[in-house]
């Protein structure tokens, strides 16, 4: 049994803290990024915005029976754990923005919440959460210009339960251009480069520099394949705590869009470099499938595999910058490990829309890091149905199921959760929901046992469907 647990960053979480010990991010890219995107998409030679704009506030009250997530009378130290029944208010604002014209195809969702723990167990804390990409075509088939920015809460380490001293906030930021040289009507050259950084609260906050080849043969309308080359370097704040780096991509990719079913397929071989540490080599690949049952169904399967790290896997992604299909499967939360890793992930999700609409999804993934003792497996599954009751009314009910076992130690954590909210749209602008969830988790470790049972309601204002002000947990 453990009093504590060390995490990834060097800090001390200690569960059943009256007072979180997690640092917070810093704020700043939080509002560069949004503010670069809208102001480089509506002033300059850019295109102005023109698209479709909602802006929404919000306010929720929550009830937790254990947010220290602890069990009932383990003995810490002489002293039995007990959990802390909670109450928080957040105050949420944020809006959103998409367009897609011949010039600019762009998206963005960004929201500020301020959570204020009523009975003080924790810090008060201001969580962000942004999502946005834009790709500018300046000439076109020719000249673009690319920048997606990714922020939200995060896990500091994986073998703690999650709590609010257990998260902070990670931010990271890609820009860069592409040029594609036309060789004859199926075939072209493409160079392109990113500049990013990850920002996370304490050390491995990075700088990142990518370059990137490709040679493109478009076999149909439908179908294309691509020879590509991805170079990244990765350098950190402080050397003296973690590693730079170097990868190296080489792969052949295949694609089908959607016709209504589609396939792309990536297949090649990556290495990463590590100052003053011996060269790895491994395989990468990545496989996503996608197969149209009927006009309301879809079954979409994916696997890939290859190095990383958690700004890459911020953004939602594998390490190589073409997208997948245009249906992009969900990722499992990243941890703010700054080191790399090798991972492995398989996800296979049933999809059936409608006035009740049904998603099944299962998973599995590895992830074996490089400088730390938190690799792991696990595998888990979502159930979740949506039943549009009226114009008015929706329930949403679902169930999470997560196992997960690490491998340089013993500890073996499943975690169940379910939840049933209930939204009442007032009138077009205005609703409010109404949520209960269950969390529960069994595990090896002693302390990481609890259940916890939560109550909230939402009240939230917005101007249009495009966002809906919502407390994320």
């Amino acid at each position: 049994m453990r009093n504590a647990v060390k995490s990834q960053e060097g800090s001390l979480i200690v569960e059943g803290a009256r007072v979180s010990a997690g640092g917070r991010a810093s704020t700043r890219w939080f509002g560069i990024g949004c503010a670069a995107t809208l102001c480089w998409a509506g002033f300059g030679n850019a295109p102005v915005l023109a698209g479709e704009f909602a802006l929404g506030a919000g306010y929720s009250l929550a009830y937790d029976s254990n947010i220290n997530r602890v069990p009932d009378g383990v003995i810490i130290n002489g002293v039995p754990t007990s959990p802390i029944a909670e109450w928080t208010q957040s105050l949420i604002g944020g809006f959103a923005y998409q367009e897609s014209t011949v010039d600019l195809d762009m998206r963005l969702l960004a929201q500020a919440e301020r959570r204020d723990y009523l009975r003080n167990t924790y810090v008060n804390e201001t969580a962000y959460y942004v999502n946005g990409a834009a790709v500018w075509t300046i000439l076109p088939q020719q000249f673009t210009w690319t920048i997606e920015d990714v922020a939200r809460q995060i896990p500091l380490a994986y073998s703690t339960v999650d709590t609010p001293s257990n998260r902070t906030n990670g931010n990271i930021l890609s820009t860069g251009p592409e040029f594609t040289l036309r060789l004859n009507p199926a075939d072209a050259a493409a160079i392109g480069a990113r500049y990013g950084r990850f920002d996370v609260e304490g050390p491995g906050d990075n700088e990142r520099y990518t370059a990137y080849a490709r040679l493109l043969h478009q076999m149909s309308s439908l179908t294309n394949l691509s020879l590509n080359y991805q170079m990244s370097r990765v350098n950190y704040q402080d050397p003296s705590l973690y590693t730079n780096f170097l990868l190296e991509i080489w792969y052949l990719r295949y694609e089908m869009r959607p016709s209504p079913s589609g396939i792309a397929v990536e297949v090649g071989t990556n290495r990463i470099i590590q100052e003053g540490q011996q060269d790895l080599q491994g395989r990468y690949g990545r496989l996503i499938l996608l197969h149209q049952l009927t006009r309301e169904s879809l079954l979409s399967a994916s696997f890939e595999s290859g190095y990383g790290d958690a700004g890459a896997g911020l953004l939602g992604r594998g390490t190589g910058l073409t997208p997948p299909l245009t249906t992009t499967p969900s990722t499992p939360a990243t941890a703010a490990i700054a080191n790399p890793f090798y991972s492995k992930r398989g996800e296979l999700t049933f999809d059936r829309s409608g006035p009740f609409r049904l998603v099944a999804r299962g998973y599995a993934r590895s992830l074996d890091y490089l400088q730390s003792d938190q690799s792991n497996r696990e595998h888990g599954g979502r159930f979740e149905c949506t039943w549009l009751y009226s114009d008015a009314a929706r329930i949403v009910a679902y169930a999470d199921y997560l196992k997960r076992t690490f491998v340089d130690f013993f500890e073996e954590d499943t975690l169940r959760t379910g939840s049933v909210a209930v939204m009442f749209r007032l009138n077009r602008n205005v609703f409010v929901t109404v949520e209960g969830a269950r969390y529960e988790q069994s595990s090896t470790v002693p302390l990481n046992n609890f259940v916890d049972r939560r109550a909230m309601l939402t009240f939230g204002y917005s101007t249009g469907s495009l966002y809906t002000p919502q407390p994320r947990r």
